[in-house]
């Protein structure tokens, strides 16, 4: 595995909650991860140590922080 260019299939998946499936490639300081969902699959409530960023590639998902809800669609 290229430590510069992983590929998604490179990277350890497992599944973190039903139906959520992850795979994360990490360097010293940073990380990414490809989460791919299942219709209707539900992420519990957690948190993380630090900031985290996502972008939706396809599909639609609710997303609720604190009392915030929001629905994203793909970008």
């Amino acid at each position: 595995m290229s430590f510069y260019f992983p590929t998604p299939e490179e990277c350890g998946r497992h599944t973190i909650f039903p139906g959520v499936h992850i795979r994360t490639c990490a360097a010293d300081k940073m990380m990414i991860s490809v989460v791919e969902l299942e219709p209707r699959a539900i992420i519990e409530e957690h948190s993380h140590p630090h900031e985290q960023v996502g972008m939706l590639l396809e599909g639609r998902a609710t997303f609720y922080i604190g009392a915030e809800e929001k629905t994203l669609g793909p970008g």
